[in-house]
């Protein structure tokens, strides 16, 4: 069994968890199911969302109880102490004296990439670091700023409820489907009640944000929303009023502009939820936990039952459960959401076969079109990610961290759109260079440079072309090439 760990399965289904197994089943298998697996530093970003939240909590519950007892709203200046204490907090948490999450246990942390952090010098990396500090110390300010200035005003509030956990014994969730169930765990950001009703709110930070204002099929497929609807209709006996993402990046000229009113305007409102949305994300716990199983308790299984088993849902479909459970293993999804995950260091060591195989982030297009692809400076330099990307537009399928049509789907657009793999690609142009420096000396090598000509030779090669040495320079464009048989003429 080809995990690279030992393996424990898990007692209940949370809505963070069932999103973390769409994206990457390795990724949630590291936070999960393995066992004895190494902890790597926290990526910043992620230890200063997992902060940013613990503060906004604690402030949240704070300062209503404070206007809740006094019965009246915060004074202009009134509560600032607890807004300059989430910066000594922050910076606690980045000297690795404090954890995100409030422990005195330290979380050691990862600045920058280890691609970027080869790139710079010591000093350099000290600067950036430096200089990454204060901008999360802003951010946490304005944001802690925003809710305070949120009490000064008068708010005919029932009730606020910050970090609300369900799935517990005094707050139960269940999700049930024809005789089978699970238990659901969640936490809910924040929840406002009034006489009419109640509003649902989470906070995001980070590039999350941008996908949900710009691309609003995201809030449809929304998995959390969906289970933040169950339980919540349940509990209070009807369907939330309204469900919204609460962004926390603005400027500080936004926040002396707008004060008080700043974050609910820019509030990102949810589509309600239906039954079709309840039943399809029932279906996908299902599906995880059958994958789960069919993984963690193989031995349980043949190899002919994994093979028939398909998933349920719609979610499980697209993201290819199938392919982890027929390999009785956690596979893993190399993709942009690789930037924000913990074990991204250790991942490519421990699933190679995963990351060999490339992502479409790892292709480039030989169409000869100057206008989508530059030829590198050097034969060991990375090639351009962007062009493929236009090929999976118009998927029916796209989720909020990474687009992953099937691998049926994916193979036959790349085959039509003359994709490759980019470490094939770079083998052939090394080859082309190889073949050109054993004709002598050029100009081209003397000059560093890489005329048209080189990435022409390569992509015949790539497409399995004979290609002889002596024709190398006859296409040369470059003036004063002594290879060059024929005169180019642009």
């Amino acid at each position: 069994m080809p995990c690279p760990y030992p393996l424990k399965n898990v007692d209940h289904a949370s809505v963070s968890a069932l999103r973390l197994y769409m994206t990457c089943e390795a990724e949630g298998a590291y936070q999960r199911n393995y066992v004895g697996a190494p902890k790597p530093p926290l990526p910043v970003p992620l230890a200063f969302g997992i902060a940013t939240h613990k503060l906004l909590d604690q402030a949240g519950k704070y300062w209503w109880k404070k206007v809740k007892t006094e019965g009246r709203p915060l004074g202009p200046e009134e509560g600032r102490n607890f807004v300059n204490y989430g910066r000594v907090f922050v910076g606690k948490v980045f000297a690795e004296q404090l954890n995100p999450r409030g422990t005195r246990i330290p979380q050691k942390l990862q600045w920058f990439s280890e691609a970027a952090r080869q790139r710079w010098s010591p000093e350099e990396l000290e600067e950036r670091i430096t200089e990454a500090k204060g901008k999360y110390l802003g951010k946490i300010w304005n944001a802690l700023e925003a809710l305070r200035l949120e009490f000064t005003e008068q708010r005919d509030l029932r009730d606020m409820l910050f970090e609300y956990t369900f799935g517990t014994k005094k707050r139960p969730a269940v999700l049930s489907y024809n005789g089978w169930q699970d238990n659901l765990h969640g936490q809910i950001d924040r929840i406002e009640v009034d006489d009419a009703g109640y509003e649902v709110g989470d906070y995001k930070t980070g590039w999350i944000v941008k996908l949900y204002q710009s691309d609003r099929i995201h809030l449809v497929e929304d998995l959390q929303m969906t289970g933040y609807w169950e339980f919540l209709r349940k509990h209070f006996g009807k369907p939330p009023r309204l469900m919204y993402f609460q962004p926390l990046e603005f400027r500080s000229e936004d926040l002396k502009r707008l004060g008080p009113g700043l974050l609910r305007s820019l509030r990102i409102p949810v589509p309600p939820r239906t039954e079709e949305h309840l039943n399809d994300m029932v279906l996908l716990a299902r599906d995880v936990r059958e994958m789960l199983d069919m993984i963690v308790k193989w031995r349980d299984f043949t190899d002919r039952e994994r093979e028939l088993w398909t998933p349920s849902s719609s979610y499980a479909k697209k993201a290819s459960f199938v392919d982890s459970v027929r390999e009785a293993r956690f596979k893993a999804r190399p993709g942009p959401h690789c930037a924000n995950c913990s074990f991204v260091s250790i991942c490519p060591t421990d699933h190679p076969q995963d990351w060999n195989d490339g992502t479409r982030e790892r292709l480039v297009q030989l169409t000869g079109d100057d206008g989508l692809f530059t030829v590198p400076e050097s034969a060991h330099a990375e090639t351009e990610p962007e062009p493929q990307r236009r090929l999976f537009a118009d998927l029916e399928y796209r989720s909020p961290n990474y687009r992953k049509p099937a691998k049926m789907v994916r193979d036959q657009l790349l085959a039509s759109g003359g994709f490759v793999r980019k470490d094939r690609f770079l083998t052939h142009l090394n080859a082309a260079l190889r073949m050109l420096e054993s004709q002598g000396t050029c100009p081209c090598l003397e000059l560093n440079l890489r005329p048209k000509f080189l990435f022409d030779t390569a992509k015949r090669l790539a497409n399995g072309e004979a290609v002889k040495p002596s024709e190398l320079g006859r296409d040369c464009s470059f003036a004063s090439c002594p290879r060059r048989k024929v005169i180019a003429t642009e």
